[in-house]
C-alpha cells in the first residue's frame, strides 16, 4: 500500500508539473528523487511571511525552467533533516537525498532559473586532458566567473575525492576544473581564479576546510548592502559586520581587517545616513559616522572604542569567541510598569519575566493599525485576567529586543504568545476579539473565565509583516 501511494505521488507529481507545485514531505521527496534527475525543494513555514513572498517566485521559476527539473514544495513545520532556516531551496541530484545544494541566490524566479540553467548545463566539473583544453575552458567564461583548478595523480586519492565532494556541493555556483594529467604541478594543489587573481590553497585537503575555503571565494570580502543581497548573505549563515559609512572612501580603514577574518564574518557597508532606522535597531545612540556593529541572529555588539584596524580586529575576535557581551536594545526601566493589569515588558528584564512563566505577551509596533485597533481589546483582556492568575503583558518590538535564547520568532505586527512555566510558547491563532483571546488563554492556562456582559468584539484579522 506504501508502494502504491508513492507511485501515485511520483504520477500526480509529473502530470502537475507547470500548474501547480505538489506538497510532499521528506519520506516522499527520498522516492522523488530517485525518479528525477534534479529535484528542486522549496522549505516553508506555512506562518512564515518570508516563505509566502517566495511561494509565487518559486512557482514561476518552475514554470520558466527545463521540464526536466523537478520542483516540489516541502512543508517544514514538523522540523526537516536537511535545514534549519526557511525559506530554504534544496536542489538534490544523483539519486540520493543526501546530495543536494543549497541554492543561495536572490529569491525571485529570474535569478533562480539563471542559476539552474546554470546548474544543469554545467555537469559536477570538467576534466580536461591537456593544457590546451584547461586554457579553452577558462577562456570561455566570463571574468566573473570564479574557477576552482585542483591538480592531482591519476591515481583515486582521498585528496581527490575530498575535492570532488565540494564540486558537487558548490555546482552552479562555482566552475570546477579537475587536472589529472601530468601537467608539472605540484600535487595535490589547488588555485582559485578571479578577477581579483589567482589564490593559491595551502590548507588540508578535507572536505570541510576545502569547501570552507572555497566557499569564501563566492564572497567579496566587503560589498555594499542592498536588498537585492540581503537574502543571499543571511543565507550564507555567519555574522554581519555592519560597516556605516559616510562614504566609499572610508573602506579603506576596514579592508585589511575584512580581509583576515574574511571567513568569519560577512562584511557588508552602507551609507549610514540612509540606514538610521536599522542603526538604532542595532543599538546605536549617536550616529556620528563611521560606526560599526555585529549582528549574529537575535544578538548584536556594537563596536565603542576608537575604530582603528587593530582595535576592530581583536573586538570582532573576541565577539567570536564570546569574550565580548551582546547589546540588548531596551526602553528605560522607567517604561517598566503594570497598569490595569497589563504589564509593560522591556527588553533587559523581558527573559526574566517570561521565564517565570504563565504570561501571555503581545509583541506590537506604534506604527502598525492592526495592533492599534487590537489595543483596547487587549486593555480590557488584562482587567479581566488580573486577578486570575496569568499575567497579560505587552512589548513594543521596536524599541526592545526580544528575548534571547527563545523558541518563538516574531514574524508580523501583532503577535500573541503564551508562556507557561515549562515547555514551548503557544502562538495565538484565532478571532482577535476578547471572546477568541479568552478562549485561547483558558486552554492554555487551565482557566474557564467568563466573558463579561460588556464584551469587546472588534476583530482584527490581519497582520502586517515586519
Amino acid at each position: 500500500m506504501r508502494g502504491l501511494a508513492l507511485l501515485l505521488l511520483t504520477l500526480l507529481v509529473q502530470f502537475s508539473v507547470g500548474a501547480s507545485l505538489s506538497t510532499v514531505t521528506e519520506e516522499q521527496l527520498e522516492h522523488l528523487v530517485k525518479q528525477h534527475t534534479v529535484v528542486v525543494a522549496h522549505y516553508f513555514l506555512p506562518w512564515c511571511s518570508h516563505c509566502k513572498r517566495v511561494m509565487p517566485e518559486f512557482l514561476k521559476a518552475s514554470e520558466d525552467t527545463p521540464s526536466k527539473i523537478l520542483f516540489v514544495e516541502i512543508d517544514a513545520s514538523s522540523g526537516s533533516k536537511f535545514c534549519t532556516s526557511f525559506p530554504t531551496i534544496l536542489i538534490f541530484t544523483d539519486g540520493v537525498s543526501s546530495s543536494n545544494v543549497e541554492y543561495t541566490g536572490e529569491m525571485k524566479a529570474e535569478a533562480i532559473v539563471e542559476f539552474l540553467t546554470k546548474f544543469v548545463s554545467s555537469g559536477q566539473l570538467h576534466r580536461p586532458g591537456s593544457d590546451e583544453e584547461v586554457d579553452h575552458i577558462l577562456g570561455q567564461l566570463s571574468p566573473e566567473e570564479v574557477t576552482v583548478v585542483g591538480y592531482f595523480d591519476p591515481s583515486e586519492s582521498s585528496e581527490r575525492l575530498a575535492f570532488e565532494k565540494v564540486a558537487r556541493k558548490l555546482r552552479g555556483s562555482l566552475v570546477f576544473v579537475e587536472v589529472s594529467y601530468d601537467s608539472g604541478k605540484v600535487t595535490p594543489s589547488l588555485e582559485i581564479r578571479s578577477k581579483a587573481g589567482v589564490f593559491e590553497y595551502k590548507g588540508e585537503f578535507a572536505f570541510e576546510p576545502l569547501h570552507h575555503e572555497i566557499s569564501k571565494s563566492m564572497y567579496p570580502e566587503v560589498v555594499e548592502m542592498t536588498p537585492a543581497l540581503f537574502d543571499k548573505y543571511q543565507r550564507r549563515k555567519l555574522p554581519f559586520v555592519w560597516l556605516f559609512l559616510k562614504s566609499p572612501s572610508d573602506l579603506s580603514e576596514f579592508t585589511p581587517v575584512a580581509s583576515q577574518l574574511h571567513g568569519n564574518y560577512s562584511f557588508v557597508w552602507v551609507k549610514g545616513a540612509d540606514y538610521e532606522p536599522l542603526m538604532k535597531q542595532l543599538g546605536f545612540k549617536t550616529f556620528q559616522l563611521p560606526q560599526v556593529a555585529v549582528e549574529n541572529g537575535d544578538l548584536h555588539y556594537v563596536f565603542k572604542g576608537e575604530l582603528k584596524a587593530n582595535a576592530l580586529k581583536t573586538w570582532l575576535e573576541g565577539v567570536s569567541s564570546n569574550k565580548v557581551s551582546s547589546d540588548i536594545r531596551s526602553e528605560e526601566r522607567s517604561k517598566s510598569a503594570t497598569v490595569g493589569g497589563l504589564t509593560t515588558l522591556i527588553g533587559a528584564t523581558a527573559l526574566d519575566q517570561i521565564f517565570k512563566g504563565n504570561i501571555l505577551v503581545l509583541f506590537y509596533a506604534p506604527w502598525c493599525g492592526y495592533c492599534q485597533a487590537l489595543m483596547p481589546v487587549y486593555k480590557e483582556l488584562a482587567k479581566v485576567l488580573e486577578s486570575e492568575g496569568v499575567r497579560v503583558a505587552q512589548m513594543d518590538a521596536t524599541k526592545n529586543d526580544l528575548p534571547v535564547p527563545r523558541q518563538f520568532e516574531v514574524t508580523g505586527y501583532p503577535s500573541i504568545f503564551y508562556f507557561k512555566s515549562r515547555g514551548q510558547p503557544v502562538a495565538f491563532e484565532g478571532d482577535r476579539t476578547l471572546p477568541g483571546l479568552l478562549k485561547f488563554v483558558n486552554k492554555n492556562a487551565g482557566l474557564s473565565v467568563s466573558v463579561p456582559s460588556k464584551q469587546a468584539d472588534n476583530t482584527v484579522e490581519e497582520e502586517e509583516e515586519l
